[in-house]
């Protein structure tokens, strides 16, 4: 194989492997916001039992 032919694989190599981080930043994007969104349910639901608990009290 010539060198032109090395190089040429290489730089297809080189493209797959960024397309595939490419993808992993886009699943770790989701990812996040997920985790965000579950966060913020937990402390929607913290606040509202505090509410329910308060309101029981009386």
């Amino acid at each position: 194989m010539s060198l032109l032919e090395h190089l040429s694989r290489l730089l297809e190599n080189v493209g797959t492997i960024l397309e595939e981080v490419d993808t992993l930043f886009e699943h770790l994007e989701h990812l996040l916001e997920q985790t965000a969104l579950i966060l913020e349910n937990r402390k929607y639901i913290r606040t509202n039992k505090f509410i329910l608990e308060h309101f029981r009290l009386y």
